[in-house]
């Protein structure tokens, strides 16, 4: 069985399958405790829950990787080129206009939520740019999400390892 500690009211715990959910009031990193008993033993863990406010973004697009391996690979630095030439990015409505200068809008996060570090290599907006994205973990059939058009949002800067190396693995 499940058990949800120190909880906000908004989240919910099904105690035999173990499934959270709920929707959070607002952005933020909500702190829970949560617990998993059988006969033989119990355990207690700290959940952090990020919360992230994505719907100042306009456009969104789901990214497919072609990776198939058995096990995840670990601290990847993907490379994502983007092009209005690109048949299959047209057609799902990327369009340089809609970002902000230099991509500065540009974000990627994982299905859970968390932010991507990344950066622009190079932002051609009449032909192809390059940008390269660190992912922590990523294993077969995992999508990543990219967001853009929030006029809010200023470049972000990142670095690998706290390093400026982002030749990384791909």
């Amino acid at each position: 069985s499940f058990g949800l500690y120190y909880a906000p009211s908004w989240l919910d715990l099904n105690s035999t399958s173990g499934l959270l959910s709920g929707t959070p009031p607002a952005p933020g990193t909500y702190t829970v405790t949560i617990s998993a008993s059988n006969a033989v033993d119990s355990e207690l863990a700290t959940l952090n829950i990020e919360a992230a406010d994505l719907g100042a973004y306009a456009y969104s697009m789901d990214l497919t990787t072609d990776y198939n391996g058995t096990a995840p690979a670990t601290n990847l630095v993907l490379p994502v080129r983007l092009s209005e030439a690109n048949a299959t990015l047209h057609v799902l409505g990327f369009r340089y206009a809609q970002f902000k200068a230099g991509g500065a809008d540009l974000r990627f996060r994982t299905t859970n939520g968390a932010e991507l570090p990344h950066k622009v290599e190079q932002w051609n907006t009449a032909g192809e740019s390059l940008v390269r994205v660190k992912v922590p973990s990523l294993a077969a059939g995992d999508t990543l999400l990219m967001l853009w058009g929030n006029p809010e949002a200023n470049a972000t800067s990142h670095s690998v390892s706290g390093s400026n190396d982002w030749s990384g693995n791909f």
